[in-house]
C-alpha cells in the first residue's frame, strides 16, 4: 500500500510539473552531475535517457549570449552558497530557443559550509516572455503614435495641478521643451472664461451627465500668442468617482476661426450692398434661391420667402427659359458672355 502511495504521488508529481512546465534538478557540486526530473529533459527537448549529464554539457546548451551570466551565478553559488533566482535562454537540438526561470538553493554543505547538493527548478516562460514582449511592442507603437500625432495630446493631475504627460506636438504648440511644460499648471494656458468652461465640464461629469464634446476654448500660449482649440477630454476618476485627471486630445482651431470670421464680415459686406442695391439680387444654387434683396421682392412681387422656395426658372417667361438654361450652362463652363 505504501509503494502504491509513493508511486501515485510520483505520478501526480510528473503530471504537475508537465502542467506547469517546471523541472526539477540536482546538482553535485563536487562531482559536477546533475539529475534532472522527466519534464526539465522535455524542456530542453533532450533523450531521458542519455547518458550521465554535466554541468559543462548543461552549460553548452545554454544561449551564447547568457552563458555569461549563467557561469557568473554559478561561481556565485560555489563562492557564497546563495541562492539563485534568474532567467536565460537555451537553444535546444531542434534550433529553438527557449526562455526559463531557474531557481535553487543549497541542499548539503561541507564542515566548512561550502556547497555540495545544490537542487532547484526550471520554468519554461518562453510564452509568457512572448506576450510580455507583444504587449511592450504594442506599448511602444501606441507611445510612438501620442508621441508623433499631429494632434497635441496630454494627461493632467487635478491633485497636482501638473501635467503627467506631453506628446511632442503640444510642446510645440505651447512653446516649451517638455520639461518645462511638466512643471507648469495646465490651467495657466486658459483664460479665465475657458477656465471655468472646463470646470463646468468637470461638474456636470461628477454629476453623470456627459459634457459637450468639441467645445472651444481660449488660450494663451508662450510669447502671449493667442489661440482657440477644441479639447476632447477623458476624465479619471479613483474608486469613489472623484476626479483624479484627465486625459486630453486637441486641436487648434485659430484658423478656421479666423477663415469663418472672416466669411461672415464677407457676407455682411455683400447683404449690405445688396440691401442698398436698387438692382434685383437673387443667389442661388441649383433651381433653388439661397438669398434675395428687397429690390428681388418689389420686382416679382413675392414676399421674401416665397422667393426663397419657389424654383427659379418658375420666374422666367416660359419663352424665355431655354436662354436662361443656355447661360447657366455656359457659365459652368467658365464662359462670361451675358443672358440676353
Amino acid at each position: 500500500a505504501a509503494d502504491r502511495e509513493r508511486r501515485s504521488i510520483s505520478r501526480s508529481l510528473v503530471e504537475a510539473q508537465r502542467m506547469a512546465q517546471i523541472g526539477s534538478w540536482e546538482w553535485n557540486v563536487l562531482t559536477g552531475e546533475l539529475r534532472w526530473s522527466q519534464e526539465l529533459y522535455s524542456i530542453y527537448g533532450l533523450d531521458p535517457n542519455m547518458p550521465f549529464l554535466t554541468m559543462e554539457a548543461f552549460v553548452r546548451s545554454i544561449h551564447p549570449d547568457d552563458r555569461a551570466l549563467v557561469n557568473e551565478q554559478i561561481a556565485r553559488v560555489i563562492g557564497t552558497g546563495a541562492p539563485v533566482d534568474f532567467e536565460f535562454r537555451i537553444i535546444r537540438t531542434d534550433g529553438s530557443v527557449r526562455v526559463l526561470h531557474t531557481m535553487g538553493e543549497v541542499r548539503e554543505s561541507d564542515a566548512e559550509g561550502k556547497p555540495l547538493i545544490m537542487a532547484g527548478t526550471n520554468q519554461d516562460i518562453t510564452a509568457r516572455k512572448q506576450v510580455e514582449e507583444a504587449l511592450r511592442k504594442s506599448q511602444q507603437r501606441l507611445e510612438d503614435m501620442i508621441r508623433y500625432a499631429p494632434s497635441f495630446i496630454y494627461e493632467i493631475d487635478f491633485r497636482t495641478r501638473r501635467f503627467t504627460e506631453v506628446n511632442e506636438a503640444m510642446c510645440r504648440f505651447c512653446g516649451y521643451p517638455r520639461e518645462e511644460m511638466l512643471a507648469k499648471d495646465p490651467m495657466e494656458f486658459l483664460y479665465e472664461e475657458s477656465q471655468i468652461r472646463f470646470r463646468e465640464r468637470t461638474v456636470q461629469w461628477l454629476h453623470g451627465e456627459k459634457p459637450e464634446e468639441d467645445v472651444e476654448y481660449h488660450v494663451r500660449l508662450r510669447e502671449g500668442d493667442d489661440r482657440w482649440v477644441i479639447l476632447k477630454v477623458t476624465f479619471i476618476a479613483d474608486e469613489r468617482g472623484q476626479p483624479l485627471g484627465a486625459t486630453v486630445i486637441g486641436h487648434d482651431v485659430t484658423e478656421r476661426r479666423r477663415m469663418e470670421e472672416a466669411l461672415r464680415e464677407s457676407e455682411g459686406k455683400f447683404r449690405a450692398l445688396s440691401e442698398s442695391s436698387p438692382a434685383a439680387v437673387l443667389v442661388y444654387r441649383g433651381n433653388r434661391h439661397l438669398y434675395v434683396n428687397a429690390a428681388a421682392v418689389s420686382m416679382f412681387g413675392y414676399t421674401a420667402d416665397e422667393l426663397l422656395s419657389v424654383d427659379f426658372l418658375e420666374l422666367i417667361h416660359p419663352d424665355d427659359r431655354h436662354i436662361v438654361r443656355d447661360w447657366a450652362l455656359a457659365r459652368s463652363k467658365g464662359e462670361t458672355e451675358s443672358a440676353r
